[in-house]
């Protein structure tokens, strides 16, 4: 193509060949990205051995699963239009990975039987104490003390708990013009994905969504 826009061939030139591909969010939101041909990452063989555990996987295919996930909970992100963050904490110190997830999949079908078109992306953080705890990216308005009686239903089974008898807390956002953005929101989730990830079975999920 040429500088004016017009079409200077519609066959591949010789040399250096780059493929661009642009995602269209909606609302003047894009996304490009482009490789050079020869870059181009390899589809693994069937017949090709899969590390029990990322921190055995070969360094390049580490950062490339890396790399697709955050991509993948970006997307989905900027696609749902999200404008605001839900942080879930628990009082215990919850290590355990799965289980803090089995409360996560707790609240979610607690929160889908009251808002049947509740949608969210989750990424989990670890604090320095040990235990987990959840961002998630959410769209629209949800009224803060049913989330949080839902999530402490999910911990403990009693929602009312409060005060020194409360499980957890729930933390929320509010959009502010400029700020809470879906690309500013992506952009956060993004810098957790990468963290204590390393000694997780391989096919683990980075996020939830």
């Amino acid at each position: 193509v040429q500088e004016d826009g017009s079409l200077l061939s519609d066959e591949p030139l010789e040399g250096l060949q780059w493929s661009v591909t642009v995602y269209d969010f909606g609302q003047g939101q894009h996304e490009i990205v482009g490789y050079r041909l020869e870059e181009k990452p390899k589809k693994k063989k069937a017949t090709q051995k899969t590390s029990e555990k990322r921190s055995d996987m070969k360094d390049r295919d580490r950062e490339r699963s890396a790399a697709r996930a955050r991509r993948d909970m970006r997307h989905k992100t900027m696609m749902m239009k999200a404008d605001r963050m839900l942080t879930l904490t628990v009082r215990d110190n919850m290590e355990d990975r799965s289980e803090f997830l089995k409360c996560i999949d707790r609240f979610r079908r607690r929160v889908i039987r009251q808002w049947p078109d509740f949608t969210a992306v989750v990424v989990l953080e670890k604090q320095e104490r040990g235990a987990y705890h959840a961002h998630i990216a959410l769209s629209g308005f949800y009224n803060i003390n049913l989330l949080r009686y839902f999530w402490r239903e999910a911990i403990c089974g009693d929602g009312s708990a409060s005060g020194s008898d409360s499980p957890g807390n729930v933390q929320i956002t509010t959009p502010r013009k400029g700020y809470w953005n879906r690309s500013r929101i992506s952009r956060y989730l993004s810098k957790y994905m990468s963290k204590d990830d390393m000694d997780l079975p391989a096919g683990t999920k980075r996020y939830v969504s």
